[in-house]
């Protein structure tokens, strides 16, 4: 991916997150909110992600990734036992996913399976 692809694909995801965490009902909002914010054309959403639900379940993926982050560092939270450290993580994560419910079951699912997180 060429860097001005990356950068397209960046803004998209970044401005889903924002609208993500604007709007109470995720479903609500419109490709062409994200494009607007993203300052990219309403295409860009098909070329990066084949549709608006893909870039959805991408932006919520990221926004459970970076709660997840500060859990995964081996420094993190070396106060607390590996089974609480364990417990937080999966709160933490559990919180985001559980407020974007229908769009977080490809990504979690998909997770899970694979061992990405």
């Amino acid at each position: 991916m060429v860097p001005q692809e990356r950068s397209t694909r960046e803004k998209l995801i970044q401005a889903t997150q924002q609208l993500l965490q604007e709007e109470p009902d995720p479903e609500s909002i419109t490709a062409r909110q994200i494009t607007r914010r993203a300052g990219v054309g309403l295409g860009a959403i098909n070329y990066h992600f084949s549709s608006k639900d893909h870039l959805l379940n991408e932006a919520v993926l990221k926004l459970i990734n970076q709660t997840a982050a500060p859990w995964l560092t081996d420094a993190a939270h070396q106060e607390l036992s590996p089974r609480k450290q364990l417990r937080q993580l999966l709160l933490e994560t559990a919180r985001v996913a559980s407020r974007y419910p229908k769009i977080s079951r490809l990504p979690i699912a998909h997770t899970l399976r694979e061992g990405s997180l």
